[in-house]
């Protein structure tokens, strides 16, 4: 069964409904913590207001009030306040030895700095356009924002949930400028919440590469990642490749990478092989596999019953077989004749991919 969605509207209400303004850096970074460990209990939509909720304080503090450590007009407009001067001391201090994402704020500065601060220039709100952009780039959808609608920070909702579930992240960006740009902006939103982000950019060199795919979320742009893809399915030792197993892509300027882009292939040069015969062999296994595979299929698909057993039975056995062989003859029959439980198996595939998959060859 699909996890229930909730409207727009009730995501909203639910995002702008919890406060998490008297936190202390602290305590905001272990909420998202508790996030992960309920997370293999608890369904990622349930999660996804408290997550965004607590990202959204982050951004409002990360992009906005830490002004005042780097803008001297800023720290003039709220005027003298010992809290205030003995947080920016402090702060000026320990940047010498730690990044910012690790620098970590009681809740008595930010409502200090709010207070004080009448005319909003260390406010930094999200919209609601990119507050339901997150949720819908989360979801797996595309989404047309117009420039300045605020791309960068919608992306960052929805590589934070996926984050905090335990996936790593790729967010493809236009080129190595925005990926280096991005990645700094966001950085320490990421770092404050616990989690860890890098950028992969052209000049960089294989171990730096290693090191920063190893991040929760990774920025690089389509050209770096695909032939870092590419180069680490020439490599036989696995201790050299640099990639790590990737969970979601986020692609921002999807119509630029997926279609512009598209008309350059990336393409790896090398010498010619000397000879065909591991291409011979490694042919043959693949077509043994293809053949056991369809024995395989064919068998599951004589076997079935479809008046026999309990429901969950039958639409099990007809999940396993769409990924077995999606051009059976009996999936092609119940498309017509029982489309709702096709349907079924269709989400139960998408639900339960890995254990259906565990008795085939490949899916």
């Amino acid at each position: 069964m699909r996890p229930r969605t909730l409207a727009p509207g009730h995501l909203l209400a639910g995002i702008r409904g919890q406060n998490f303004s008297s936190h202390s850096d602290s305590e905001l970074r272990e909420a998202a913590r508790t996030l992960t460990a309920r997370a293999s209990e608890e369904t990622a939509e349930s999660l996804l207001p408290e997550c965004f909720s607590i990202v959204n304080e982050a951004i409002d503090r990360r992009l906005g009030a830490w002004r005042l450590f780097g803008d001297p007009d800023a720290a003039a407009a709220v005027g003298d306040s010992p809290v205030i001067a003995d947080t920016v001391a402090d702060v000026a201090g320990q940047r010498r030895f730690r990044p910012d994402g690790d620098i970590l704020l009681p809740s008595e500065f930010y409502a200090a700095a709010r207070r004080r601060d009448i005319h909003g220039r260390l406010r930094f709100r999200a919209t609601d356009e990119q507050l339901l952009a997150g949720v819908h780039l989360f979801r797996g959808r595309v989404v047309q924002m117009d420039a300045g609608e605020g791309k960068t920070v919608a992306i960052a909702f929805a590589a934070a949930l996926h984050a905090v579930l335990g996936r790593r992240v790729h967010v493809i960006t236009a080129n190595d400028y925005l990926a280096d740009r991005d990645a700094s902006l966001l950085g320490p939103v990421y770092r404050s919440l616990g989690l860890d982000c890098g950028a992969v950019l052209g000049h960089m060199e294989p171990g730096e590469r290693r090191h920063l795919y190893r991040r929760s979320i990774v920025y690089g742009s389509m050209r770096e990642l695909g032939f870092d893809f590419l180069r680490d399915h020439l490599k036989t030792a696995p201790e050299e490749q640099v990639q790590q197993p990737l969970d979601v892509a986020i692609v921002d300027e999807a119509d630029h990478a997926l279609i512009d882009e598209a008309f350059t292939p990336l393409i790896i040069s090398g010498n010619p092989l000397g000879g065909t015969r591991s291409a011979v062999r490694v042919n043959a296994a693949v077509a043994d596999m293809v053949d056991v595979q369809r024995s395989l299929a064919a068998g599951l698909s004589s076997s079935m019953d479809l008046s026999a057993g309990t429901m969950a039975d039958r639409t099990r056995s007809l999940g396993k077989l769409m990924l077995g062989d999606p051009d059976d003859a009996v999936l092609k029959r119940l498309s017509i004749s029982q489309p709702r439980l096709l349907r079924r198996a269709r989400a139960l595939v998408e639900e339960d991919h890995a254990v259906l998959a565990d008795e085939l060859y490949y899916a």
